[in-house]
């Protein structure tokens, strides 16, 4: 069986920032890479981000143009949108003025996380963000 290339470094919470490891890498990025294991290669963007990128643009305009209101019946609209770009198993999360999307994180063989759109909506003004 080939053996597959990973890519990135594996964080505890996916999707999460970490400033200390942001910190380090930009204080001395080859000694990151080193200690790491990791090489410069295995930090490149695979296709998967970049589509996941692509679907959380579709959800954001999507959102965008359902002329949202802060009501109960905006909400089920908002529902319905995150269903048809996420699945009927996305991740939401409550932030600061408003509620944050996502695709299920699943695993692909091999134990490799794949890469998931996502997208942040602000109640009062309706506008959605791509989280990248």
């Amino acid at each position: 069986m080939e053996e597959k290339k990973r890519h990135g470094l594996l964080l505890p919470f996916a999707g999460r920032e970490n400033e200390v490891l942001g910190r380090e890498f930009l204080e001395n990025p080859e000694k990151f890479v080193r200690e790491h294991g990791l090489s410069w290669e295995e930090l490149s963007c695979p296709r998967e981000a970049h589509d996941a990128l692509n679907r959380g643009k579709k959800f954001a305009t999507d959102v965008e143009s359902s002329r949202l209101d802060p009501n109960v019946a905006s909400i089920q609209k908002l529902k319905e949108v995150a269903i048809r770009h996420f699945g009927k198993t996305f991740d939401v999360a409550l932030v600061p003025f408003g509620l944050k999307f996502a695709e299920r994180i699943s695993l692909r063989p091999g134990l490799d996380f794949t890469a998931t759109g996502s997208g942040s909506v602000t109640f009062l003004d309706s506008d959605a963000d791509v989280d990248d």
